[in-house]
């Protein structure tokens, strides 16, 4: 693990997948963190014009998540992004500065104000202009501007960073508790969640903002699934369900209660 520079003065690390966390709250500037909260579900998707009324009601229950945050000491994390559910929490750290707000994401999949480019990157287009090389480079999504701190796994694969995602959450919440929220999602959320689950801590799925947390709410009320990865998830016993038509501050109590927090 290593300090990196993003050039806005956000403290960063970059670590490889796997790699040890050893001094991972000193590099990030991080103290007296009591827990931790991670985040996961919807990027680039929660984004479509269909999710705007439900992103709306979800900013509601982060203002609450970041009072929660607050008063019981608890650090964020999540994916980081300038993107769907992050972006949202980007903007209510913003204004609610009082939590520590932690992306991690994989490095080859984000960019950054004074990010250089790579070799194959600077490569490519001298590539296209000969033919040799049709394949047009996927765009990078830019970090979120308004979180706290980063951990950037030297991964290029979107997925890459769900094991270390899992990973910081536990490590900085040590022997206090750890939650995860689940809003919307996809496949990479899927797998954040098993792997959450496998580390402990409990996992809340908000019922009504679509896609995967539909998806499982939906296997929790029939009682069965065929999908192997949610019947994994759901035999932990440690799934609750959260409509997104209840109340901020049902929600807050709600994380309060699964976190076991005081205040």
């Amino acid at each position: 693990m290593q300090s990196l520079n993003l050039g806005n003065g956000i403290p960063a690390v970059e670590i490889a997948p796997g790699g040890r966390l050893n001094g991972l709250t000193e590099k990030l500037h991080l103290s007296g963190v009591r827990g931790t909260i991670a985040v996961v579900g919807g990027a680039a998707g929660f984004d479509a014009p269909e999710f705007k009324e439900i992103k709306m009601k979800v900013a509601c229950y982060f203002s609450e998540l970041a009072v929660l945050a607050q008063e019981n000491q608890l650090a964020i994390v999540d994916g980081g992004t300038f993107s769907g559910y992050m972006r949202l929490l980007g903007e209510t750290h913003a204004a609610q500065p009082t939590f520590p707000l932690i992306g991690v994401t994989p490095k080859g999949r984000v960019t950054w104000p004074n990010r250089r480019p790579t070799l194959a990157e600077r490569v490519q287009p001298i590539l296209l202009w000969l033919d040799l090389d049709d394949r047009v480079p996927e765009a990078r999504v830019r970090l979120d501007p308004n979180h706290s701190a980063f951990v950037v796994v030297n991964t290029d694969q979107w997925g890459g960073e769900v094991e270390t995602l899992a990973r910081v959450a536990h490590h900085l919440s040590d022997s206090h508790p750890a939650v995860e929220i689940l809003i919307n999602g996809g496949s990479v959320a899927k797998r954040d969640a098993a792997v959450f689950l496998e580390h402990g801590g409990h996992l809340l799925v908000l019922e009504g903002t679509g896609r995967l947390a539909d998806e499982i709410a939906a296997a929790i009320r029939r009682g069965h699934c065929q999908d192997e990865q949610i019947r994994h998830i759901l035999k932990t016993g440690r799934v609750s369900l959260f409509s997104i038509e209840r109340s901020p501050a049902d929600f807050k109590m709600e994380v309060k209660c699964l976190g076991k927090w005081s205040t």
